[in-house]
């Protein structure tokens, strides 16, 4: 199915979404921090779609829940299984940063960075193919800017966007 005009994320929500991306990120070269705070901003969007959703945002911020369990509360008010790739990939990156807080192990760590960017890699615009941290940053934006989406449009109109995996 292609993607239709009314489909594609508002071009303001893309620059807000970039600049908070853009400003909370570490620069080149450190992977593990970047796994870090792309994990922290993606759950923000996460915690933010579902307190729009629910009739007591304040209940949400006093259950303190973390980023699996947001991640399937708000799989469970928003999932289109043409969207189930974006749900796939949410978890990878949760099971990728858990992964890294249990291991020291920076040659398995990077393995496990190649395997979170396996389901997007064919649709990857980063030049350089042996580029791991252009290509793990064009994946936590395009997780960030999904769940700031669907958090600033998703309930807009009823149903969520009709996006499809780039």
């Amino acid at each position: 199915m292609q993607r239709q005009q009314g489909d594609l994320p508002d071009p303001k929500d893309a620059r807000e979404a970039m600049q908070r991306f853009s400003g909370f990120l570490p620069p080149k070269g450190d992977l593990e921090l970047l796994v870090l705070k792309g994990h922290l901003l993606v759950e923000e969007g996460l915690h933010s779609l579902v307190a729009r959703k629910i009739r007591y945002p304040k209940a949400l911020k006093e259950a303190n829940l973390g980023f699996f369990q947001i991640l399937h509360v708000a799989k469970g008010l928003c999932y289109a299984e043409d969207m189930a790739w974006l749900w796939d990939m949410l978890g990878r990156l949760n099971r990728l940063r858990n992964q890294m807080a249990h291991s020291l192990d920076s040659g398995e760590f990077r393995l496990r960075v190649l395997q979170f960017l396996e389901p997007i890699s064919k649709s990857s615009q980063v030049a350089d193919p042996e580029d791991l941290d252009a290509k793990l940053r064009e994946a936590l934006y395009l997780l960030h800017l999904m769940t700031q989406t669907y958090s600033n449009r998703m309930f807009d109109h009823g149903k969520p966007p009709n996006f499809q995996q780039p």
